[in-house]
């Protein structure tokens, strides 16, 4: 078996005890540990973050690692981060197998301006992926994890023009090199199946997808989506119980080509 978590960590910031959960600035207290100890009760193999920070040079991912056992793990930043001043922000990947072939990409940033309701001004920021491969005894696994633009939040419609040419650089900058591959992070796209938004990659690459038919965070979207080939998906579960502005999806697969999976 092989189990995987995606998580967009929101900077590892937990909710406020009594706190509106629906407001951004409800999520303010540290909880590293706590997320860390979440990673680890779920016995992924395989886990894809976002929104994590790093500030000094020293990463979110590497204190989780370092509190979870996973030897293997990288981070890519791709912004200076809007949750704590003087960090920056990114994504990366920890796992129980050697890691090779790590490549980072940003995609195309439209630089959208928006005035929130209290009147400060918002400016998109960069977006990007992080993609490796995973061997797993002898099975080489493509694994990305990935964050896009809130397209809700800056009032980008998703059968716009501006919405399909974002999506349109998603699907032109990801690769799969492996017959198994696992693409997991924050879509941003409150939707059950994203066949739809991003066909191009779903032909290209013969993809599937775990249907999301429940909230990935409190304010009641599914935002984190797991798209994959090669694999034989097996169930999900989304871990609701945490304190963070977007839940853990957790999957189990069986790879298709091995003898003996996993266990």
């Amino acid at each position: 078996m092989l189990k995987t978590l995606t998580w967009n960590i929101g900077g590892g910031k937990l909710l406020t005890p009594g706190a509106d959960p629906s407001l951004i600035a409800s999520y303010c207290r540290d909880g590293l540990a706590e997320i860390a100890n979440v990673i680890r009760e779920s016995d992924a193999d395989i886990v894809a973050l976002q929104e994590v920070q790093q500030v000094d040079s020293k990463s979110q991912i590497e204190t989780i690692a370092a509190l979870t056992g996973y030897e293997h793990y990288f981070y890519d930043v791709t912004s200076d981060s809007h949750i704590d001043d003087g960090h920056q922000l990114g994504h990366g990947i920890l796992s129980r197998y050697p890691i090779t072939n790590h490549t980072f990409g940003l995609f195309n940033n439209p630089k959208i301006r928006i005035e929130w309701e209290d009147g400060s001004i918002a400016t998109s920021f960069d977006k990007g992926f992080s993609s490796c491969e995973v061997d797993i005894d002898g099975h080489k696994v493509c694994v990305t994890s990935l964050h896009l633009i809130p397209f809700r939040r800056f009032d980008i419609s998703l059968d716009s023009k501006l919405a399909k040419e974002i999506l349109d650089d998603v699907s032109s900058k990801l690769s799969i090199s492996t017959d198994t591959a696992i693409i997991m992070g924050d879509f941003n796209i409150n939707d059950s199946h994203l066949a739809t938004y991003l066909p191009t990659l779903f032909a290209k690459y013969s993809l599937e997808e775990v249907d999301i038919d429940e909230p990935t965070t409190p304010k009641g979207r599914s935002y984190d989506h797991v798209l994959f080939r090669g694999l034989e998906y097996q169930l999900k579960q989304v871990d609701s119980r945490v304190l963070t502005d977007h839940y853990p999806v957790v999957c189990d697969f069986i790879l298709v080509n091995s003898l003996e999976p996993h266990e």
